[in-house]
């Protein structure tokens, strides 16, 4: 198997479009995310979407992954926690994501619902089959990522709703903070065909939260074995079920926002290498 690895945006999301290139490249990595409300910044400061692509793929990367679309659900009713920032960031509809992904040139589209409202399976179902049909139209991967405190919460809701809809351009994005931090349910996850899991981000994490949730997923997670997370067996049933075609670190962390772009990218770039070859320590499944 050709194992990609992937270079994700919140690793530099305080960062210039070039500064983010600068550490996908100190890291070796040859693909990247963008946030669509980084890609709204950069071109009203000037940059057009052709630009960013060219910009990538002069020093050897492509903007593989345009993540999150966040309005393709129902309801985008914003939750209490939410500030006119986190609003501004996810407030994106189908037309603006597809046309950003064209002129970047994408792969995939991540999907995600983020403020917590209720998800019918169903509904959710038939919208990410109409969506996986528009992808297919331009060959882009259409992929659900779960989290604890949304309302697509677990792997078995997103899992679902991927296996209903029946789209061969249809998978799953697994976070392995969402994962631990939620429902772990191991034996679902070794049921789930590997090759519908898209993609992989890695990060660790204390087993106590650092405040809510929210604000333990924003601002607190930590490199690869850093933490309490058994990473080292999730990366074991990836690597054996074929999960692991696409891999990568994603830290939104305080920490790393104040890393020079060299120091982050090399350091994400060795997390990474850590885990796939193994290095990290065997720990207990965390308590829940």
């Amino acid at each position: 198997m050709n194992q990609r690895t992937v270079f994700w945006a919140a690793n530099v999301r305080s960062k210039s479009f070039a500064e983010r290139l600068t550490a996908a490249v100190a890291g070796g990595f040859t693909e990247m995310s963008i946030f669509p409300f980084d890609v709204k910044n950069f071109i009203e400061g000037g940059t057009s979407l052709g630009q960013l692509k060219k910009m990538a793929a002069d020093q050897g990367v492509r903007i593989s992954v345009l993540d999150p679309f966040t309005t393709w659900v129902p309801d985008t009713t914003p939750a209490a926690w939410a500030k006119p920032a986190d609003i501004a960031f996810a407030n994106f509809g189908e037309d603006d994501i597809f046309r950003m992904a064209e002129g970047l040139g994408v792969e995939s589209i991540n999907l995600i619902e983020t403020y917590g409202n209720p998800v019918d399976t169903q509904a959710a179902t038939e919208r990410f089959a109409k969506l996986a049909q528009r992808g297919a139209d331009y060959g882009y991967r259409i992929q659900l990522e779960f989290m604890p405190f949304s309302g697509i919460r677990d792997l078995a809701k997103a899992w679902d709703i991927v296996r209903l809809a029946n789209a061969p351009n249809g998978g799953l994005t697994f976070d392995t903070w969402h994962y631990f931090r939620g429902n772990v349910d191991n034996d679902l996850l070794e049921a789930i065909p590997g090759n519908k899991i898209f993609q992989v981000q890695y990060s660790d994490a204390k087993a106590a939260l650092n405040g809510s949730l929210v604000n333990d997923l924003l601002h607190h997670r930590l490199f690869p074995g850093e933490g309490d997370f058994p990473l080292a067996e999730i990366a074991r049933i990836l690597t054996g079920m074929g999960g692991d075609q696409a891999v990568g670190v994603e830290l939104f962390s305080d920490r790393i926002d104040a890393m020079t772009p060299t120091d982050a990218g090399k350091q994400v770039a060795e997390s990474l290498d850590n885990v796939l070859k193994g290095k990290l320590k065997n720990k207990a499944s965390i308590a829940k």
